[in-house]
């Protein structure tokens, strides 16, 4: 999955929120040693699938309470966290959040001049939002399907019986997937019998 591309961030700043690939898709590409999660009450869930997540790439987690309306809050443990940090080695990945905390965190590290990330999910890119001057970076990093469940909260047991199972159906899947859309009675059919 690592590329052997050093990065320069050797940490990374998220706003945890309600959408965790957006936090990860950075974190996948330049691969940080530290990750600095922001995270507000109403989070607390979210942040413990993350740090579950991180800790399983052996990347260092540390949780920083932030108010997600209060923007002095949100700035202060910004510049704490890079009080003693060399230039340009924490970057802050400002997709999640509330647009309060967003852009009290952009603030604060742009005035450090320390760089800043957002990633855009229509087109699949991390584009640079300080300094601005930098092309879009394409993610190639796919994440797996069992990672992106537990991510959202959804746990994965049983996966490799039933892909051994899903294997087996797949010639009738694709079947199905072909014939179906010009039968739409077909579907209720199919469902009555997969309800006996």
């Amino acid at each position: 999955m690592h590329h052997g591309n050093q990065s320069p961030y050797r940490e990374q700043v998220l706003l945890v929120s309600a959408q965790p690939i957006p936090n990860l898709i950075p974190v996948l590409k330049w691969r940080p040693e530290t990750v600095h999660l922001l995270v507000s009450e109403k989070m607390g869930p979210q942040a413990d699938r993350l740090e579950r997540y991180l800790d399983g790439l052996t990347i260092n987690v540390l949780r920083h309470s932030i108010d997600a309306y209060n923007q002095e809050q949100v700035q202060l443990v910004c510049r704490d966290i890079l009080a003693d940090k060399k230039a340009g080695s924490v970057l802050l990945n400002a997709t999640g959040g509330t647009k309060v905390a967003a852009f009290a965190a952009f603030e604060a590290f742009r005035s450090a001049r320390f760089p800043v990330v957002y990633f855009d999910p229509q087109r699949w890119r991390i584009l640079s939002l300080y300094p601005g001057q930098r092309e879009p970076v394409r993610p190639e990093d796919e994440i797996s399907v069992t990672e992106y469940l537990s991510v959202y909260g959804l746990n994965v047991k049983n996966a490799e019986r039933s892909c051994a199972a899903m294997e087996r159906r797949l010639p009738l899947s694709r079947f199905l997937a072909r014939e179906l859309p010009g039968r739409p009675g077909f579907m209720r059919v199919l469902n009555a019998v997969a309800a006996r």
